[in-house]
């Protein structure tokens, strides 16, 4: 049985949609970095706007995890 937790630190870019269009590892347990990109690139995001016009935005996003054989839980921290 595997049991993994720890931090997952992303850095993600969002489209003026909303959308997830690139996610990039920043640190995190190699055994579990894919599964918390897979999750991320499925996100939807609230689109930033200025004067009226929504933009894209850029940011870090800090994920704590747990896994075991059964599921990965994750909070975002």
């Amino acid at each position: 049985m595997l049991h993994i937790s720890g931090t997952v630190v992303l850095v993600i870019l969002v489209d003026p949609q909303g959308n997830v269009v690139c996610v990039q590892r920043v640190s995190g347990h190699p055994l579990i970095i894919g599964v918390a990109i897979d999750s991320v690139r499925r996100w939807k995001f609230e689109p930033y706007a200025s004067k009226g016009v929504k933009k894209g935005f850029c940011g870090q996003l800090a994920l704590r995890f747990q896994a075991n054989e059964h599921a990965v839980k994750y909070k975002i921290v």
